[in-house]
């Protein structure tokens, strides 16, 4: 058997059996201290759980280890010394209220003995004993009155006491022997049967893990990530295999990683990396199958591009968890991956979206299913089976029929187009573009993202193809258009907000008129949180707007028109924002390097894209310099510093 010195030690270091060893070596002992003085059983055992929580904490500043029980003693007799004061403050002494009411002796000391067979003559000949034997214990000195209940609750050896209560042997007899004297043999009987009745509850050692788990918990939701991590790391030594406490330690972690990255020219640390991924894997192999964890977890694979353990997860999770919603989410996007040049398994991807419409078809709704068909377009074309996407989609649009809302209609038929684009069908994919606008310009539906749909048609999708017929007054007309609407856009928005005065029933019913069909619209809030929402939904819808319009701009060689709008994302974002992603400054490096042969500005703004830690995490700014408008920097040390700075320490 291990020395307390031995445990202590290993518990010190991270030994996850250790301190649950303390805590069964030494629970009844603390008990047995803390119950003479509180006089209560309930709040003993509340008292001793508190006590252990506080040895959690306390413990990586333990200097003698060899002394832990008379530490853990100490940490007991002041934790209940600071419940007395508390309760003397908001109550009269408990010895003057047994004088003038006695039935409350019986009510607060009583051994909660019952049996059904008692009868009323011995249930009160039971109560009056006790309550005599309560008042004979209590006459005691503390120190004997402890070392009564140690000796015969915890059944400690004499020498085992003294070394508890860190007082000689010599005086442990002694004290053992007057304490003998005072009480009758009768009553040490009573003592040894009633007292051994009363051991703690056998999930005590739960109790402790639960109280520590609560407080990583509210460490979490404090974001307070390393306090967090400490408290979760503490449930784990306490019990092997539990779930959650890996669950906690993961999601402190991935708080500490994106504080990092939040940071400018921030570098995660590696060691703090692999210890999110392993404690969100490990709770995730133990059962903690919650999507939040998931996606956590999730979260970091596709962050830090590890791209096939991303699709392996997302898709183990399809397959398993029984919250169809979440699963039927999760393996779509994970077929998304796939086709990414990461995995570039273009098979796997239409032979796994087969499978999970095959499970999931009679259980997800008809727009989940054709948003799974948008996410993994490619993949058809890739394998040439874009005739099966195009009647399968169609099929699905038909049966929604009216039902479909304003976002799903533009996202089939952007992707729709985008299919004929990639068959060189240039005709018959502006043939679909031409016709969502005409859609979407005569629908009387109010959305916020409506001016978006049709400006992202335009530039990203309207404009290349037109490009590709050669055809330049309608690319001209377009491009007046597309900036017409943009301006018309923040219009809209202003005349809308300034509409949105009054917070009254009034206000909000109109509100929930106009905007009842729109996804994510917050139904029954607040006018003000209504307002927060129509806010952030045209701050996206002009962002998106304009950057789509100028990615356009850009591969028609517009490039004085596409930098001077990529300028106002950036503007843009940076009104709302605390700074600018990397996405908008990583597209103006090679723009204003293409068109302009600016170096020095192109350097410019790969810096400030590499301030984006996130973005420059996920390789996106490696892969940009891969362009063939890089070829002029391609060796330049200047140029080569910034993308390669590292996003990870070494």
């Amino acid at each position: 058997m291990l020395s307390d010195t031995e445990i202590v030690q290993a518990a010190k270091k991270g030994d996850r059996q250790a301190f649950e060893a303390l805590v069964e070596k030494y629970k009844n002992a603390v008990y047995a201290v803390i119950l003479p003085k509180v006089k209560n059983f309930h709040q003993a055992e509340d008292l001793a759980q508190e006590t252990f929580v506080q040895a959690y904490k306390i413990l990586p500043s333990m200097k003698e280890p060899e002394k832990v029980g008379f530490w853990l003693c100490g940490i007991a007799r002041n934790i209940t010394n600071k419940w007395l004061t508390r309760k003397r403050r908001n109550d009269y002494s408990l010895e003057g209220l047994m004088v003038e009411a006695p039935w409350l002796e019986d009510k607060m000391l009583r051994l909660p003995y019952h049996t059904s067979e008692e009868t009323p003559l011995e249930r009160m000949q039971r109560t009056q004993t006790h309550q005599l034997l309560w008042r004979c214990l209590m006459k005691l000195p503390d120190i004997s009155k402890e070392i009564l209940f140690l000796f015969y609750m915890r059944e400690m050896k004499q020498n085992e006491i003294a070394r508890f209560l860190d007082i000689s042997l010599t005086a442990v007899r002694n004290r053992l022997s007057d304490a003998r004297k005072r009480l009758k043999k009768e009553m040490i009987n009573m003592v040894e049967n009633a007292v051994q009745s009363q051991s703690l509850a056998e999930n005590f050692t739960d109790q402790v893990i639960a109280e520590v788990m609560a407080h990583g918990e509210k460490c979490l939701a404090n974001r307070s990530w390393e306090r967090a991590r400490e408290q979760f790391q503490r449930a784990t030594d306490i019990q092997q295999d539990y779930a959650p406490a890996y669950r906690g330690i993961g999601m402190a972690v991935k708080g500490m990683i994106d504080s990092q990255l939040n940071l400018p020219q921030g570098i995660v640390d590696r060691q703090l990396l692999e210890e999110g991924y392993t404690e969100l894997e490990r709770a995730y192999r133990l059962g903690a199958r919650d999507s939040e964890t998931v996606w956590a977890l999730a979260n970091l694979y596709h962050r830090f591009q590890r791209c096939e353990e991303y699709v392996k997860l997302l898709w183990n999770f399809a397959q398993t968890s029984s919250d169809v919603k979440a699963a039927f989410d999760a393996g779509y996007k994970c077929l998304f991956e796939m086709q990414q040049n990461c995995v570039a398994d273009f098979q796997r991807a239409v032979n796994s979206h087969q499978m999970l419409l095959q499970r999931f078809s009679a259980q997800v709704s008809l727009a989940d299913q054709l948003e799974s068909y948008l996410h993994v377009r490619r993949a058809y074309f890739e394998v040439e089976r874009a005739e099966d996407w195009f009647a399968q989609t169609e099929c699905l649009v038909e049966q929604m029929d009216d039902e479909i809302l304003m976002a799903q209609y533009f996202f089939y038929m952007r992707d729709r187009g985008t299919m004929f684009g990639n068959l060189k069908r240039y005709q018959e994919a502006a043939s679909v573009y031409e016709m969502f606008i005409d859609w979407i310009r005569a629908s009387d539906a109010v959305h916020p993202h409506k001016q978006r749909f049709t400006i992202e048609i335009q530039g990203e999708h309207l404009l290349p193809t037109y490009h590709k017929l050669y055809e330049r007054d309608k690319i001209k007309a377009v491009l007046a258009d597309a900036e017409a609407t943009l301006q018309q856009y923040h219009v809209e928005r202003d005349t809308l907000l300034a509409s949105i005065t009054k917070d009254n029933e009034v206000t909000r019913q109109r509100l929930d008129a106009i905007y009842e069909r729109v996804e994510t619209y917050p139904q029954g809030d607040s006018v003000a949180q209504i307002r927060s929402w129509v806010t952030k939904k045209y701050f996206t819808g002009i962002l998106y707007a304009t950057h789509n319009l100028a990615a356009g701009c850009a591969r028609i060689d517009e490039g004085e028109a596409a930098i001077r709008l990529f300028q106002r994302v950036a503007e843009h974002e940076q009104q709302y924002k605390d700074r600018v992603g990397g996405n908008v400054y990583t597209w103006l490096a090679s723009l204003v390097l293409k068109f302009r042969d600016d170096r020095q500005a192109s350097l410019e703004y790969l810096k400030r894209a590499s301030e984006d830690r996130r973005w420059a995490a996920s390789g996106w700014i490696q892969r940009t310099f891969e362009q063939a408008v890089f070829d002029s920097v391609r060796n330049n040390p200047a140029f080569l510093a910034v993308v390669n700075e590292p996003v990870i320490s070494d």
